[in-house]
């Protein structure tokens, strides 16, 4: 009580944003302004194939989900998050050869560091020409497998060992931790979650209007449409509907009462 939410949360953040060195097995926090995990969701959103057409590839429409849906739903004001269930996450595999790594002395440790290092996207600074300012970036993102093939891990004391030389890569899936099926089928599966203190009536006004804009435009490019299957102001609007028939029963009953009361002494 009494103290800004917001600020709170910037302070957090800002302490955050000062810790290097995360384990290689720790993704970095995140922050979020509205309730965590699903439970806290205002809508559900289900992605489909138009009638007609072939059965949605989950596979291939995952990324597809997160970049176009995902983005547009959380631009809504009054969205803290939106999350995208189901489908496969795609990630660069590096299959390690035990007998190739034990053969030129190198570890598995000696291979992540070196990954590690070159797969960077990483502020260098800015430097000043004449009334202008350049700011600069060293990036060095991998791509694709062939750039993981050419990553150098050691090489000072003359021999050149690249990952091609001990392990091969390929572009795959995360395992899926949950899955999400609609009438029996793979599906896909998107939720929005509101800021605190954000009016749910106001947010949920603005997603329909975006639903609108993803099914007639890159929804429908691509064959697809979104389809609302949960909607908390639901019960919100049932319950003021509610309000509203009983103030005018009441009211009614009462100007009823008061009519007879006062025929009665007439």
């Amino acid at each position: 009580v009494g103290i800004d939410p917001d600020a709170v949360l910037l302070k957090v953040s800002n302490k955050l944003n000062q810790v290097f060195g995360y384990p290689l097995d720790a993704e970095r926090p995140v922050l979020s302004a509205g309730g965590t995990g699903p439970g806290g969701a205002i809508t559900w959103l289900i992605l489909d194939a138009l009638p007609g057409h072939d059965e949605l590839d989950v596979e291939r429409y995952r990324d597809f989900a997160e970049d176009v849906i995902k983005t547009a739903i959380e631009r809504v004001p009054g969205v803290a998050q939106s999350s995208v269930y189901g489908g496969y996450d795609r990630e660069l595999q590096v299959i390690v050869d035990p007998q190739a790594l034990a053969a030129r002395q190198l570890t598995v440790n000696d291979m992540t560091t070196a990954l590690t290092r070159e797969n960077a996207n990483i502020s260098a600074g800015a430097f000043d020409e004449g009334k202008r300012r350049y700011i600069v970036r060293t990036v060095g993102q991998f791509h694709d497998p062939t750039d993981v093939e050419k990553v150098v891990i050691r090489g000072g004391d003359g021999t050149r060992v690249t990952i091609d030389e001990i392990a091969r890569t390929k572009l795959g899936y995360v395992r899926a931790g949950a899955a999400v099926r609609q009438k029996g089928r793979p599906a896909i599966a998107i939720n929005a979650q509101r800021e605190t203190g954000a009016n749910v009536l106001d947010v949920m006004d603005g997603i329909r209007q975006t639903i609108d804009k993803l099914n007639s435009g890159p929804l429908a490019r691509e064959n697809l449409f979104l389809k609302q299957v949960y909607d908390e102001t639901d019960y919100i609007e049932s319950a003021i509907g509610l309000v509203r028939s009983n103030i005018l029963v009441g009211g009614g009953l009462a100007v009823a009462v008061l009519f007879v009361f006062l025929r009665s002494f007439s």
